[in-house]
């Protein structure tokens, strides 16, 4: 946990006159749940993130605390019961782009593999998936989803709400990024 912390930290603060750095500070990210009984949205547009593609690196933070959700009580659930967002206040992924082209400028439109370590409610799982990076004039969007399962990341659903919840929910992240 301590090393997450440490590099993101590290990717945020430092700043190198040639490095291609990317920043984001509203990146939005989607959780749905779906079940017979029960759909369940929230979105995130509080994700901070940043692209060092001289070091390959790629880090984000996002508080749990801002998920907006329809109603206020699946909301004061999530928080309070689920996620525990007093005790654990973020999730974090730090991790790298796999074969990707060596300077940022060469990139069009490509799906490239995002490989690192995801961390929710203070569990850390290993994370692999295929993200579309698209060059803009401003910098570069990074478009894609991914399935987390609840249990995964010792996260407790009580009997009488488990048939409301679903057991892989899937996440979309959705962040635009500005060169630096």
């Amino acid at each position: 946990m301590k090393f997450r912390l440490i590099l993101f930290t590290a990717l945020f603060t430092s700043v190198g006159l040639n490095a291609q750095k990317y920043f984001a500070r509203d990146g939005q990210v989607r959780f749905f749940s779906s079940t017979p009984i029960e759909d369940i949205e929230a979105v995130n547009s509080q994700t901070s993130s940043i692209v060092d593609w001289g070091k390959n690196q790629v880090a984000f933070r996002l508080p749990i605390k801002g998920f907006q959700f329809e109603k206020a009580l699946m909301q004061e659930h999530f928080n309070e019961n689920y996620l525990e967002s007093d005790e654990f206040p973020s999730a974090t992924f730090a991790g790298s782009l796999v074969d990707i082209p060596e300077s940022a400028d060469g990139l069009d439109d490509e799906e490239l593999l995002l490989s690192g370590i995801l961390s929710i409610h203070g569990v850390d799982q290993k994370v692999e998936e295929t993200f579309r990076l698209t060059k803009t004039e401003q910098g570069m969007d990074l478009k894609g989803s991914f399935v987390v399962r609840p249990k995964d990341y010792d996260i407790e659903i009580p009997s009488v709400t488990r048939d409301k919840i679903a057991q892989s929910i899937e996440v979309s992240v959705d962040i635009h990024y500005k060169r630096r």
